[in-house]
């Protein structure tokens, strides 16, 4: 989410079986938002976590558990697209675009725990 100079990202991270979302970050693609992700999921104690090739990820998951697969993502990737389609927030040229960062937050909070 493009605001002027400065952008918004939306960081989650999803349950592989499940595909529920286990916790999610709204901010800069900085490597704190990033901890406070993975520092939940490393609470479930997964067994593999995928990701890409994002190198921020590589430094913070412990190499035994960490995976690095295009292929494994395609679930997240198929979330971003059902993301896009539902919440029209997420766009600039629409009506319903949060300019506040909180707003967009309490929304995903809604459309992912209901």
């Amino acid at each position: 989410m493009a605001n002027g100079k400065f952008q918004n990202w939306l960081t989650y991270s999803i349950e592989q079986k499940t595909r529920a979302v286990i916790g999610f970050c709204v901010g800069s693609n900085s490597i704190e938002n990033i901890k406070l992700i993975i520092g939940k999921l490393l609470l479930l104690k997964p067994q593999k976590n995928y990701t890409d090739r994002l190198p921020l990820s590589r430094n913070l998951i412990p190499r035994h558990i960490h995976k690095v697969f295009q292929y494994f993502t395609n679930r997240i990737e198929r979330k971003n697209l059902a993301l896009r389609t539902h919440i029209k927030r997420l766009f600039r040229k629409t009506i319903y675009y949060s300019k506040k960062e909180k707003y967009l937050e309490a929304y995903l909070r809604i459309y992912y725990w209901g």
